[in-house]
């Protein structure tokens, strides 16, 4: 693994190339919870990929998409009347592997009744960490999603004191520790935001946030 500060330079690239998709003039940050299946497995909305040449995405709406982007930090794809259901087959390419670069999916349909999925992938990190995320704990190596309405408390803690470099922008809750660099907590903040807890070059762990600011009702 390259030196942990041109690592650090290509988090910072690869969380600021991709925007934010949100509900057309509303300007709100929503829950990411398609329903998807990722070459087998059942996701709902938020989703850390294990290396794979091919992910075969199927999302599953509640509504009528009548637009469909799915974008990375190299491409995007659209189609129109989608439909309820979707295929997609994602070969990552050279450009959407040399750092970190998430897929991001979003449907819209005339009526505002539209819904988001967010992919993040696994580059081989190796820092292992307990995460304690909108009422769950789960364990997680090298990289972890934290979804949650923005402002509520969330904690990641590591098996030894760690150091953090934000590479999110100025409206990211700082992280704190209390115990020497073990147990970190935040207050989420609205959006997405980009922590990495490193110990060394070899033993990093990238934790991304996702402060949602509402769930949208949907109509069935």
């Amino acid at each position: 693994m390259r030196s942990i500060w041109p690592l650090l330079l290509l988090f910072m690239i690869g969380c600021s190339s991709v925007g934010d998709l949100n509900v057309p003039n509303a300007g709100v940050f929503y829950k990411r919870d398609l329903e998807m299946e990722i070459n087998g497995l059942d996701i709902d909305g938020v989703y850390v990929a294990p290396y794979a040449k091919k992910y075969e995405i199927e999302g599953k709406s509640k509504h009528t998409i009548e637009l469909l982007k799915i974008f990375s930090c190299h491409r995007e794809y659209t189609a129109e009347k989608v439909g309820r259901s979707f295929e997609y087959d994602f070969y990552p390419r050279e450009l959407e592997l040399d750092g970190p670069c998430s897929l991001e999916i979003a449907g819209f349909d005339e009526n505002g009744q539209h819904t988001w999925a967010f992919i993040e992938f696994y580059r081989g990190e190796k820092l292992q960490a307990t995460i304690d995320c909108n009422g769950y704990t789960m364990r997680k190596t090298g990289v972890s999603i934290c979804q949650a309405r923005e402002g509520l408390r969330q904690r990641i803690k590591f098996d030894e004191a760690v150091k953090m470099k934000m590479a999110s922008s100025s409206t990211c809750q700082t992280p704190f520790t209390e115990d020497g660099g073990i147990t970190w907590q935040y207050t989420i903040s609205p959006k997405r935001c980009l922590y990495v807890y490193y110990k060394d070059r070899s033993n990093i762990h990238r934790h991304i946030t996702l402060g949602y600011e509402d769930i949208l009702l949907r109509k069935i």
